[in-house]
């Protein structure tokens, strides 16, 4: 659009200048043939007026295209501002579906984590319970051994040591 208008300009520029250069001769009045009849008339003015009615012709085309084209950019603007909200929109609602699932998924594998967790823990109490037990049957076998090591070492003390005498035979 600029070169059209800088066009545009430098011609009508240049045909006003050679229009003063040349006034006299454009001016002269000279017989044109119109097919019906012929006029007297200044031929030259007549082409520089039906030149600059061309050209400023062309520069109003121009400047109906330039505004058809910015009405298109401001509608192409406004479809396009509209289409981002759109896609924003989806963009949020593909995003709580994602947080959906993962929450889903997360359930779903804590729940996992807790029974997997839960039959750990359950293994290691039996295993603590059973090895609690066999320390208890230990420690009762020990003190077993123990009764009758004492039961013995006081057997043996007890007929080691004088019997006792009665009251008749200390006085």
């Amino acid at each position: 659009m600029r070169s059209r208008g800088i066009i545009v300009t430098l011609v009508v520029i240049l045909v006003i200048l050679f229009t003063l250069l040349n006034l006299g001769p454009l001016s002269l009045r000279l017989p044109i043939n119109l097919v019906f009849f012929t006029v007297q008339a200044p031929l030259g003015l007549i082409l520089v007026g039906f030149t600059l009615v061309l050209s400023f012709g062309f520069l109003l085309v121009s400047l109906f295209r330039r505004a058809g084209q910015l009405r298109q950019i401001s509608h192409l603007e406004t479809e396009l501002e509209h289409e981002r909200a759109l896609l924003q929109k989806k963009r949020l609602v593909e995003l709580e579906a994602l947080e959906t699932r993962l929450g889903e998924r997360f359930s779903v594998l804590e729940g996992n984590l807790q029974k997997t967790l839960t039959e750990h823990y359950s293994r290691l109490e039996a295993g603590e319970a059973a090895q609690v037990e066999r320390l208890e049957g230990h420690v009762l076998s020990i003190r077993r051994e123990l009764t009758t090591d004492l039961e013995q070492i006081e057997s043996s003390i007890r007929r080691s040591l004088p019997a006792p005498r009665s009251e008749n035979e200390r006085n």
